[in-house]
């Protein structure tokens, strides 16, 4: 249980919940965050949180979104869109290597969240006000946004170990051939 002194159920919302829920993922990663583990780092009976977030499906939501709120992102000015888009993919490398391990939900997740569609429609918008056609937009923002969480993902690997020590621990039907 966390050393922090435990939230009153009745002041739980889900702002304090996914805040939780991502210090959780950030510390332990995607595979201990649980609605069970939540609760218990608040101090909470789980059905509390469960108030606030039917299921798990929403806990995931709610901390993608959370993730994606810090994503700061340039207001439009009368820059070239050239610029406005560099930073924009800063803006949200930096989020992303500030919680790497968010990346493979980000990467699994469709960003249908308030944070995540305000993202996605800044990057298309640059992209359609530089004259791409909004097709061709949508693919370029989706495939950047991957990328983008793909390399996070792989820059935050190498800091858990050296690649030989990686390679060294595969077995022979891991191995690449």
């Amino acid at each position: 249980m966390a050393t922090k002194s435990p939230v009153a159920a009745k002041g739980l919302n889900r702002d304090v919940l996914s805040a939780t829920a991502l210090q959780i993922l950030d510390a332990h990663g995607l595979a201990a965050l649980s609605m069970r583990r939540l609760a218990s780092e608040l101090g909470v009976d789980p059905m509390a949180a469960y108030r606030h977030l039917p299921n798990k499906d929403a806990l995931l939501d709610a901390v993608l979104d959370r993730v994606l709120r810090d994503v700061d992102l340039p207001s439009r000015t009368d820059s070239p869109w050239n610029l406005r888009l560099r930073a924009g993919v800063k803006a949200l490398m930096e989020t992303l290597l500030r919680h790497p391990r968010a990346a493979p939900l980000l990467a699994e997740r469709t960003w249908t969240t308030p944070y995540g569609l305000a993202v996605s429609e800044w990057f298309m918008r640059t992209l359609v006000e530089a004259g791409i056609p909004a097709r061709d937009a949508f693919l370029a923002t989706n495939t950047t946004g991957l990328f983008l969480v793909s390399l996070a993902n792989a820059i935050h690997g190498a800091t858990l170990a050296p690649p030989a020590a990686r390679l060294a621990g595969l077995t022979a039907g891991e191995a690449p051939v």
